[in-house]
């Protein structure tokens, strides 16, 4: 609750060709960092034919910016497409970890992008400021698409980024992990113009940080987050100031010790619907022989309040 103050599918574009075709024996797909798609500028979960949509960082060969739909009342996750990013400089690129939304004052679809594809091995050597903007003129939702991209310009490094337009301050507002020494911690960002220049307005917060995602619950905007302290944290928006935890009956990640410091670092989708709250997330089980140091893609997670 808030606290008291407070048969899968992708549909492929009909001029796609199939040139190749395998059958392989896999464990499938790995899904991370879910975040819902968002209709305007308010954060409001995007419907289409009633029916939630979410991107999730997928992991199998690689790792792509997938997208999925599912109904609340069945949980019936369809896989929708997958999206891909064109930086100008002759590749595709499949950065993941976004914020898309259809922003209906411009007609455009954009997002916030963490940039893993500029890096050797995904974490290191990655471009300044480690978050990119894209935008298309068509819907990325169905099937193989492609949106164009660039740079955020952000100062030292960022990852998980939510973007809102606070139409009270009349300005854009960027809740991102920021690298600090030692961890990632939520700090939240403002500028004019929903693609930068940006600058710091709150956070640093103390906390280990993942998953940042501001949320619309009550009539007022939170701030959540995911932690390696295995909690999703509630935070005052725009100040972040401690406002709690989330409360769960059987929480993301397992019950007694462990050595996997990364099982709490999940993301906290969530959203008010006309009967209740749903908060959806992923877990980041380890499995027996996985190589260290990793982060694990695993199970979703559904919850709902009525």
């Amino acid at each position: 609750e808030c606290p008291a103050d407070f048969n899968p599918r992708l549909r492929s574009n009909l001029d796609n060709i199939v040139s190749n075709a395998r059958v392989t024996l896999s464990a499938g797909i790995g899904q991370a960092d879910v975040r819902f798609v968002t209709e305007g500028r308010s954060n409001e979960p995007y419907i289409e034919d009633g029916r939630y949509y979410f991107t999730f960082s997928a992991r199998s060969f690689g790792s792509n910016l997938g997208v999925a739909s599912f109904t609340p009342g069945a949980f019936d996750v369809r896989f929708e497409g997958v999206i891909l990013f064109d930086y100008g400089d002759g590749e595709l690129r499949n950065d993941v970890a976004a914020d898309l939304f259809h922003d209906t004052a411009s007609g455009e679809w954009r997002a916030f992008v963490s940039n893993f594809s500029t890096g050797g091995d995904g974490l290191t050597g990655r471009a300044k400021g480690g978050i990119n903007v894209a935008w298309s003129h068509s819907s990325p939702l169905h099937g193989f698409s492609v949106m164009r991209a660039k740079s955020l310009d952000l100062e030292g490094m960022n990852e998980d980024p939510d973007g809102y337009y606070d139409t009270g301050a009349g300005m854009w507002r960027l809740f991102v992990s920021e690298f600090t020494p030692g961890r990632i911690r939520a700090t939240l960002l403002e500028s004019a113009e929903w693609d930068g220049p940006y600058h710091r307005i709150a956070g640093p917060v103390e906390e280990d940080s993942t998953g940042t995602t501001l949320v619309r619950c009550g009539g007022r905007m939170w701030a959540l987050f995911g932690s390696a302290d295995r909690a999703i944290y509630v935070r005052t928006y725009p100040g972040l100031q401690p406002a709690g935890q989330l409360a769960f009956d059987h929480p993301p990640w397992p019950a007694g010790p462990s050595d996997n410091w990364a099982e709490g670092r999940v993301w906290p989708a969530f959203a008010e619907m006309p009967d209740g709250a749903m908060l959806l997330t992923m877990d980041r089980d380890n499995f027996p022989g996985m190589p260290r140091p990793n982060w694990t893609y695993g199970k979703l997670h559904f919850y709902r309040s009525v």
